[in-house]
C-alpha cells in the first residue's frame, strides 16, 4: 500500500510565470533548492541540490505539456533503503485570480520506517 501527498495553490501569476517558476533552473533556484539545473522540454531534466552543487538529485520528466502539466521522475527513500521512484505530477489551471497549481506525489510506501520521509516531502510541498 503507498501513500500520496496532494496540494492546490492559487498563484498571483499567470500560467507562464508558473511553469517558468517550475521548470527553469534559475527560477527554480529562486524558491526551492539554493542550487539547481535544467534542461526544458520533453527530453528535459531538473537537478536539485540542498546542500551543494556537486550533490544534486537529477529528475527526468516524465511528461511535459508546456504551461499545462509536467510529472518529474523524482527517487527517493528514507536513510539506509534503495531509493524508489515518488512521481511528482503538477497541473496548471488559468484562474481569473492568477493559476491553479495542482500536485500530487506518489508512490510513499505506508510502512512506519517511510513516516519521516513522508512528513517531510509533504511539509516541504506545503511551505516551499
Amino acid at each position: 500500500m503507498t501513500r500520496n501527498i496532494r496540494c492546490e495553490f492559487t498563484i498571483d501569476a499567470d500560467i507562464e510565470d508558473v511553469w517558468q517558476a517550475i521548470t527553469d533552473a534559475q527560477h527554480l533556484a529562486n524558491w526551492f533548492p539554493p542550487y539547481a539545473e535544467s534542461k526544458s522540454g520533453a527530453d528535459g531534466y531538473v537537478s536539485l541540490g540542498w546542500n551543494d552543487a556537486d550533490n544534486m538529485e537529477k529528475m527526468t520528466f516524465a511528461d511535459w505539456q508546456e504551461n499545462q502539466r509536467l510529472v518529474l521522475n523524482w527517487h527517493a527513500a528514507p536513510a539506509g533503503q534503495k531509493p524508489i521512484l515518488l512521481p511528482v505530477d503538477i497541473r496548471l489551471k488559468t484562474l481569473d485570480s492568477g493559476t491553479e497549481l495542482k500536485l500530487v506525489q506518489s508512490g510513499f510506501l505506508s510502512d512506519e520506517s517511510w513516516d519521516d520521509e513522508y512528513s517531510s516531502h509533504s511539509r516541504g510541498w506545503n511551505t516551499e
